[in-house]
């Protein structure tokens, strides 16, 4: 858990071939020799090579010369991100064209060398018209840069780090520091979860920046597997937050607005219908065993509710049919201070950003129901929206993306 006051805003099988005739022998050979050349053209990326490929223009913008674009579909996969070069062709259709009449979500064909100096874009061609119809309403222009000198969002937690020693895994790591399964995952995938490398000083991912949303009671961002906790009201505010775990796929914790309607101690669990089968009861007395926990908030108007669980270790991860659990530590430790009639805010939002003391920060989580058709160019229209296009260096923000990693990162464009 932790707490802060608010105000301090800081060819593909082998198979037995046999080759009959000597001039059969002679056509392979040559077919083979033309594949091996197409293989190490399409694999290799030395300086200097011109690529062509066609893809999603992830971002761009009026305000800056970098663009990137998406051709994960292609041999090459990943992003293409460059500098559009002074004597760059730009092209709709038959017609020349500037930067600014391309929109990120058109399908484009890209054109680029690198070099020591970076990747430098030689061609950018679209059809006309081959913009998608966005499926919310955007506004016309971008906003303008913040001019009341105002942040928006904030950065909590601290830095700490952890000494790994025999017999630590990652889970007693997550669970020491508060922290869900996904977020100690996240940071290090290359690490066996119960055989992490003695001697490694780990980094420990807590800090996260605040969800956008009000500053009032308990907000839960469902793809962060998150709960923060409002409390103060608008003249001292602070915010505690806490690890969870979320529905599975095939049941997916909803988003909307709640409130806390019941709580119970000790609570009996009311097998749903579909999993009375794999129980062979209908409900589960209160116990050790109980998958709810010792206690249980229920949101009002649903089947759904806040509690602890059995398993520590089903926390981080999408284990429920929608419910939330919290760390029985955790839960024992918040209940108290909860009244009914809280009101709960269910979000979701893979990738948050923040304006602080004039430096642009973004965290980005994985989009665990896959809602989000492209998070680069999801979490770039986040930036365009609070008018910080112009601040933001778009290499930064695309690596961050990639990353995926949870850790709030600057972003911010250095100027020379």
């Amino acid at each position: 858990m932790c707490r802060l006051d608010l105000t301090m805003r800081p060819g593909r099988t082998t198979g037995n071939r046999r080759f009959f005739l000597p001039a059969c022998r002679s056509a392979m050979l040559v077919v083979m020799v033309y594949i091996c050349n197409i293989f190490i053209f399409t694999t290799r990326s030395e300086a200097g090579e011109v690529h062509r490929r066609t893809g999603i223009l992830a971002v761009c913008s009026r305000f800056s010369p970098t663009i990137a674009v998406d051709i994960r579909e292609s041999d090459l996969g990943g992003f293409v991100v460059g500098r559009i070069a002074a004597d760059s062709r730009l092209r709709k259709g038959e017609r020349p064209v500037g930067l600014h009449d391309f929109n990120a979500g058109e399908t484009v064909t890209v054109t680029w060398r690198k070099s020591h100096e970076g990747t430098s874009i030689l061609t950018l061609l679209a059809r006309e018209n081959t913009v998608p119809a966005p499926a919310t309403e955007r506004p016309a222009k971008e906003q303008p840069l913040i001019h009341d000198n105002r942040d928006f969002g904030a950065l909590i937690g601290k830095k700490r780090r952890h000494l790994v020693v025999k017999k630590d895994t990652l889970l007693d790591i997550a669970r020491r520091y508060d922290l869900g399964f996904n977020e100690i995952t996240a940071l290090y995938p290359q690490y066996d979860p119960w055989l992490p490398p003695v001697g490694t000083v780990l980094e420990i991912p807590s800090q996260w920046l605040l969800p956008d949303s009000k500053y009032a009671g308990f907000v839960v961002n469902i793809p962060e597997m998150r709960l923060f906790v409002y409390s103060g009201g608008t003249g001292r505010p602070s915010v505690r937050t806490f690890p969870i775990g979320i529905g599975d796929v095939d049941y997916p914790t909803p988003t909307g607005s709640y409130r806390i309607g019941v709580k119970r101690i000790h609570p009996t669990w009311f097998i749903p219908p579909s999993l009375r089968e794999k129980y062979q009861r209908a409900t589960f007395p209160p116990g050790p065993d109980n998958p709810l926990g010792d206690y249980w908030m229920g949101l009002e108007g649903t089947l759904y509710g806040i509690h602890g669980t059995d398993i520590a270790w089903s926390v981080g991860r999408l284990v429920t049919r929608g419910c939330i659990r919290m760390y029985p530590e955790d839960i024992v430790q918040l209940f108290p201070s909860v009244k009914k009639g809280t009101k709960v805010q269910l979000v979701y939002q893979p990738v948050k950003v923040a304006f602080i003391s004039g430096r642009i920060y973004i965290e980005v989580h994985r989009d665990v129901y896959s809602l989000i058709d492209n998070l680069a160019a999801h979490g770039y229209d986040i930036i365009v929206r609070r008018g910080f296009a112009r601040l933001v260096d778009l290499e930064k923000l695309l690596d961050t993306i990639a990353l995926g990693n949870g850790i709030p990162t600057d972003i911010t464009l250095e100027l020379d």
